[in-house]
């Protein structure tokens, strides 16, 4: 998905997701054995783009500036 702002709940059980997000917003993704591929402009960063990611047997990548990174069994921290 390209150019995304507002709410996002992505899912997937064996495929990638990717998001590209150009406004701030929610986004929630989760896949079982795929990845996670999040980036965001400045733009979307500084209207306070919030990320919650997991995959349980794949990659998580996420803007650098997000603080909401989750990997197999952890949880978020707030």
């Amino acid at each position: 998905m390209d150019d995304f702002g507002g709410t996002a709940h992505l899912k997937s059980v064996s495929g990638d997701l990717r998001l590209h997000a150009a406004a701030g917003g929610d986004v929630t993704a989760n896949t079982v054995a795929g990845d996670v591929t999040i980036t965001a402009t400045d733009r979307a960063i500084d209207d306070g783009l919030d990320i919650r990611a997991h995959s349980t047997a794949g990659d998580v990548r996420l803007p650098r500036s997000s603080p909401h990174h989750t990997r197999g069994p952890r949880r978020r921290q707030p």
